[in-house]
């Protein structure tokens, strides 16, 4: 019965995990002067995304994490999940200034295929209140 279950859980897993897009690789995203460096991993559970320096790792389950608490945040939440040709990341946590909580952070950053490159969009709500959405252009190098 053990294994079955495994096996199961391994074919559903592996299955689900085929949705991804094919985003591995390094590109340079730019929109007028904000330009960004993402470098992406497909993994056998998501993606690694190193970011501007900043690495993180994706399972792309649909299961929530916590994230350690830092500085900047705290009681920190991440989920993501492919769907067609991207990669959702889904972001809650209460951002930080000086130790002291600023506001409640909600955002939702995709990696879309486009051609031979990547759209980089992310959208943010902070205390309840849209702000000025990020669309990136990346080129792969």
């Amino acid at each position: 019965m053990k294994t079955i279950l495994a096996l199961s859980f391994l074919t559903s897993f592996s299955a689900f995990a085929a949705t991804c897009p094919e985003i591995s690789g390094d590109y340079i995203c730019q929109k007028g002067s904000h330009i960004s460096y993402k470098n992406i991993h497909k993994t056998d559970k998501g993606f690694i995304v190193i970011s501007d320096g900043v690495e993180m790792e994706y399972f792309t389950d649909k299961k929530t994490y916590a994230l350690p608490d830092t500085e900047s945040v705290r009681d920190a939440k991440i989920s993501s999940y492919c769907e067609k040709d991207k990669l959702v990341v889904d972001f809650t946590g209460i951002i930080l200034y000086d130790g002291s909580d600023l506001a409640k952070q909600v955002s939702k950053t995709e990696y879309a295929v486009k051609g031979d490159g990547m759209i980089y969009s992310q959208k943010v709500k902070m205390k309840g209140l849209p702000m000025p959405g990020l669309t990136l252009n990346c080129t792969r190098q």
